[in-house]
């Protein structure tokens, strides 16, 4: 089942992401932060879903909405594009959102899914 999603559910959930206050300095304690912050907000929330062979998104919100966290220092933006290309490219998955401590463009749209880049670091100013 493939599922359209409206730009302005989008951008709440986004927008949402971009509020919480996460700690930037590991990975996997800005994904402990997100999810319980989230998860207080009562939002229907999956950690660590499996969406195919090999491809695993940290998050799906609203169980569509495709969440990746990126705080390391290092990471590619060719490679980060990559992994969200195969994220969109599966069926349950209806838009896309990269939360990150680095500045990173995203199209508007990935493989034909809405996608939307925030800044985890907004909501400490």
């Amino acid at each position: 089942m493939t599922f359209i999603l409206e730009p302005y559910v989008l951008d709440a959930y986004a927008a949402a992401v971009a509020a919480c206050r996460v700690p930037l300095h590991d990975e996997a304690a800005a994904q402990d932060a997100l999810f319980e912050a989230l998860r207080g907000r009562r939002f229907t929330i999956e950690r660590e879903v499996r969406l195919g062979p090999g491809e695993r998104v940290d998050f799906l919100l609203a169980g569509c909405i495709a969440l990746e966290v990126k705080v390391k220092r290092a990471w590619s933006k060719p490679g980060v594009l990559r992994q969200l290309r195969r994220y969109a490219a599966h069926e349950r998955v209806a838009g896309l959102v990269l939360a990150s401590n680095l500045a990173m463009h995203l199209p508007p749209e990935i493989e034909g899914k809405p996608a939307l880049a925030v800044s985890l670091g907004r909501a400490w100013l």
